[in-house]
């Protein structure tokens, strides 16, 4: 209706039906076109366009550009198209641009504007050159640009992920193992070879000759994952440099499609060397002081064997404290993102089934940590006075479930007992591993004592079984690490040492008497508590809402740091990240006021109880809690601080801050009153 309404008068092109039959056989295509078109005709390019053409140009120029001269019309593009107008408009060739930025002014702003689009001659025997003007067939790609520059932008962002992790990775397609991506660290420890494209056959031939290629294919053909712990590879650092034996732990991992069949292998692993070959010479040293001082003194044979022992657990302890720390670093985004998958999948039974194994996959190898700790004597304990009596009676269902319907479970508690020093929560896990142990000894059922009495300055708990007991050479290791007597796969071995860690760390002590045929009694000798003992906390329901409060969130590890970030926003909460002690400080100073701050505690520059220190002198009342996947966390460090260890599951860290904020509430509300 415009382009009829229009007084072309006004314009060069004179009324419409003076119009030569080639302008008004292009402008009948142009109005009947649903595809965005636009005519510049004759010697001032006067212009013309259809509806479609409209939606893109903005009310600056439409409808007022009607007729009007093509270079007033686009003057501020002109530079770009004018050439391209004007070589059409001589007889040259066509031009066809896709995707090209022409930014232009449209509703009353600049945009960066994306064309796919082609000027075309549109021949006019009267016309100079034989060419009336020029057909614009174009469309406006701006949204699918965009698109594709997210798409890139976050392609890249995970290629730099992939490429700093600090573990090896590799991914191979095809029964060839063809690599596809490596990071930077696999790159450095197959010394600097460009590998992408090509077969691990042909580029790493060390690792056909060291049975690493047949794993490979082992893996591709039968779908199943392969694990290896201090494997040796024997690999030039360099070209022409002679080969260095490296130690690594690492694992291949079948790729799948979308219908599971195998289409590559992910190999990730660590490179162990310098912890392999240290662990070397201290079990080389260790051998050579233990046969210089067992031929210097005979006599004191025992004492020694003593020594050596306190000091290889002193060692696998710190061993296992280090290690911690990162494992529980790395377990916590794990913990955290299955767990808050398994929350929004339920409409997918099969993702929320594998899912759920995951989860339940991080949750022991979190217990596992665990028990590592407890028998190195690293873990951080929330000790407290415990009334025994309300412990065990507490625990009782769990506990007459866990060891089964064939065994009789007697409970003998004294009356008036002091509350002991312990963590209540570690040691109602060690009960229970006790439990199943003696469950273990009696296949064919039996009875399970608990008998708990005072004894000194101590309280003394006795787990007796009516099993088939051990034999001395037995029972000589029984507490040692990872010594067990069960099948493959069904045992760690770690079971009473996370008992004898926990006691030991406790400040009491573990004894252990058996007989074949005649059972097992183990005897816990806890420390009695200096102050009364202290109601267990209700377990919490569902996920709080978090009600927008604003939540300061220091930790250096980002993986750590965007999965409790994460839950927390799910949550309902508001969440200033910080990389570090420094950030955080500066968020505070700039007038950041957060409901609670939760920070790590082993963090570059400055620690977390540091960082709640300098806190607490300019909000002394805010709510603080201490996370931490460190395993020698001293207690006079976080005295006065609510502390979380490494890896939690995120319903627990959103619980336990809810919690926190409540009683600050509260103790405001009530100071107020």
């Amino acid at each position: 209706m415009l382009m009829r309404a229009h007084d072309w008068t006004r314009s060069s092109l004179g009324a419409p039906g003076e119009w030569s039959p080639a302008l008004k056989t292009v402008v009948q295509i142009l109005l009947n076109s649903g595809h965005p078109m636009y005519v510049c005709w004759g010697a001032d390019g006067a212009c013309l366009y259809n509806d479609a053409y409209r939606r893109s140009i903005g009310p600056e120029r439409h409808p007022g550009s009607l007729g009007l001269p093509a270079r007033q019309v686009w003057d501020e593009i002109w530079d770009e198209i004018g050439p391209q107008i004007a070589q059409v408009m001589s007889g040259g060739e066509p031009t066809w641009h896709e995707n090209a930025l022409i930014p232009i002014t449209r509703n009353g702003r600049r945009d960066d504007v994306y064309w796919t689009y082609g000027y075309s001659p549109i021949g006019d025997a009267a016309m100079p050159n034989g060419v009336g003007g020029v057909l614009v067939v174009c469309n406006e790609t701006t949204a699918m640009v965009d698109t594709q520059q997210r798409l890139l932008a976050e392609r890249e962002r995970l290629a730099r992920l992939f490429d700093r992790a600090p573990s090896f990775l590799a991914i191979m397609s095809g029964p060839k193992h063809r690599f596809e991506l490596v990071n930077a660290s696999y790159v450095r420890l197959i010394g600097g070879r460009d590998v992408i494209g090509m077969e691990i056959a042909v580029v790493l031939t060390e690792a056909v000759d060291q049975g690493y290629v047949a794993l490979l294919d082992g893996v591709y053909r039968s779908g199943k994952a392969f694990n290896s712990t201090g494997a040796r590879f024997a690999i030039a650092p360099g070209p022409g440099e002679p080969a260095v034996d490296r130690y690594l732990d690492f694992v291949y991992e079948p790729v799948r499609d979308d219908d599971g069949t195998v289409t590559g292998v992910f190999c990730e692993g660590h490179d162990v060397t310098e912890a392999y070959v240290a662990q070397q010479k201290l079990l080389a040293l260790t051998a050579e002081l233990q046969g210089r001082v067992e031929l210097a003194v005979r006599a004191s044979e025992a004492a020694l064997i003593r020594l050596h022992e306190a000091r290889r657990l002193d060692t696998i302890g710190e061993l296992t404290g280090g290690v911690a720390h990162d494992f529980n670093n790395l377990l916590t985004p794990i913990l955290g993102g299955l767990d808050l998958l398994t929350r929004k999948l339920g409409g997918e039974p099969r993702l929320q089934r594998t899912a759920g194994l995951a989860l339940e996959a991080a949750e022991r190898a979190r217990v596992l940590v665990q028990r590592l700790l407890a028998f190195g004597r690293r873990q951080t304990l929330q000790s407290r006075a415990v009334d025994l009596e309300a412990l065990i009676n507490g625990a009782r269902v769990s506990f007459e479930r866990a060891v089964g319907t064939t065994i009789a479970v007697t409970i003998d508690v004294a009356a008036n007992l002091p509350p002991v020093e312990i963590d209540p929560a570690q040691l109602e896990l060690a009960l229970l591993n006790l439990g199943l142990n003696a469950r273990d000894a009696m296949p064919g059922g039996g009875t399970l004592a608990i008998v708990v009495r005072r004894s000194g300055d101590d309280v003394a708990v006795r787990v007796a079984d009516t099993g088939h007991g051990m034999a001395p050479e037995t029972l000589a290791r029984a507490i040692e690490p990872f010594f067990t007597t069960k099948a493959i796969g069904q045992g760690t071995g770690l079971g009473l040492s996370m008992v004898q860690g926990l006691v030991a760390q406790s400040g009491g002590m573990l004894t252990l008497t058996s007989q074949p045929g005649a059972g097992t009694t183990v005897e816990l000798r806890l420390p009695v508590a200096v102050t009364a003992a202290v109601a267990a906390t209700p377990a919490l329901g569902s996920v709080p809402d978090g009600t927008g409060a604003v939540i300061l969130l220091v930790d250096d590890e980002e993986l750590v740091r965007m999965s409790i970030a994460d839950g927390l926003r799910d949550a309902g909460y508001t969440v200033v990240e910080a990389s570090s002690a420094a950030t955080a400080l500066a968020y505070l100073h700039g007038g950041g006021i957060p409901d609670a701050l939760v920070t790590d505690y082993l963090m570059p520059g400055m620690t977390g109880t540091a960082l709640a220190a300098e806190v607490r002198r300019s909000l002394p009342g805010l709510p603080i809690l201490l996370i931490t996947g460190y395993a020698n966390l001293e207690p006079d460090e976080a005295r006065g601080l609510e502390v979380m260890a490494k890896p939690f599951r995120q319903h627990d860290v959103v619980a336990r801050l809810r919690a926190l904020i409540d009683r600050s509430s509260t103790l405001h509300a009530t100071a107020a009153s």
